[in-house]
Parts: C-alpha cells; sequence; structure tokens
C-alpha cells in the first residue's frame, strides 16, 4: 500500500469514526443515557478508533477485536455487525 493511499485511508477512518460519534452523541442525546455510560462509551469508541487507526498505520489486519461471546448486542446492531462482516471487499466488487 502506498503512502498516499495510507494517508487517504486514514483521512477517511477520521470522516467515518467522527460520522458514527456524532450519531451516537445524537441518539444519546435524545434518549437519556446516564451520564456514565455516555463517557464508557465515549472511552470504548476512542479505543476502537485509535486500533483502527493503527491497523492502518501498520498494514495490518489482526488487532485485537471483541469476541461476539462476551457481547450479545441488541438484534439491530447483530444486524448491522453482519452487514458490515459482510460486505464485499474493494477486489470483490472490481471483479
Amino acid at each position: 500500500m502506498t503512502t498516499k493511499t495510507n494517508e487517504w485511508l486514514l483521512v477517511e477512518h477520521r470522516r467515518f469514526a467522527r460520522e458514527v460519534v456524532l450519531c451516537l452523541a445524537g441518539l444519546f442525546s435524545v434518549g437519556r443515557v446516564p451520564d456514565e455510560l455516555m463517557w464508557e462509551s465515549a472511552r470504548a469508541l476512542q479505543r476502537i478508533i485509535e486500533r483502527a487507526a493503527n491497523r492502518i498505520r501498520t498494514h495490518a489486519t489482526n488487532g485485537a477485536t471483541t469476541s461476539a461471546e462476551t457481547v450479545r448486542p441488541h438484534p439491530a446492531f447483530q444486524e448491522l455487525l453482519r452487514r458490515i462482516e459482510h460486505e464485499p471487499s474493494a477486489e470483490e466488487v472490481a471483479q
């Protein structure tokens, strides 16, 4: 992967992360979520965002992830995770 591609990925990663954070912030503000849950969610998102950026920087694909067995998200999030996992790669789309 070229440096230019790597830089582009980092920019897109930051844009995506910002959209996710703003989305959750809006949902949390409307949903009367306890303050401590907001702080814990923000810390968790920060760790996720940092791990993803580090993987882009180092071209690694085996970063730490949360096991599906340890967390049972709401069915709406389970469906979203399923769709993300089955999203075709750029190589698959190009074929």
